[in-house]
């Protein structure tokens, strides 16, 4: 893999992450949780790898109800995408609990095996693990 398709992977999966926390936090705080305490703890880097010492994250309570915040069928517009170890036997454990999957395992092009499911406030949540190499499509390029 040369070193733009590390970068640009690195850049995809921290915009991602990054996504994935506000949209959680988000999420509970806007449905109207009670946390009384938390932390989310992890290293910032930037698209090459490398990591942003002292660099921090804030997560806050608006200040007034946002609209939007109640359960929807309607899919929203942020897609959270989730790394778990073993993606085939996570899949396992969602249907045994009967949670809906919203699409099957599915081998990406860029190297992930996912599958996702919708949160009750339309959010659709992408579950994956990195398989391979990226091999993408006839005629793409990856810059």
């Amino acid at each position: 893999m040369s070193r733009s398709e590390n970068s640009c992977r690195a850049a995809l999966r921290f915009c991602l992450v990054l996504a994935a926390i506000l949209a959680l936090t988000c999420m509970a705080l806007l449905a109207q949780t009670t946390i009384s305490t938390g932390s989310i703890q992890g290293t910032v880097m930037d698209a090459s790898g490398a990591v942003l010492s002292g660099a921090k994250v804030m997560l806050m309570r608006p200040q007034e109800r946002t609209e939007g915040t109640n359960a929807t069928s309607s899919k929203r517009p942020v897609e959270i995408y989730l790394e778990v170890s073993d993606v085939d036997a996570y899949h396992d454990q969602l249907k045994k609990k009967a949670i809906k999957i919203t699409a099957p395992l599915t081998d990406q092009w860029w190297g992930d095996r996912t599958f996702t499911v919708m949160d009750p406030f339309g959010y659709q949540i992408w579950f994956y693990q990195t398989v391979g190499e990226p091999k993408p499509p006839m005629g793409a390029k990856i810059i």
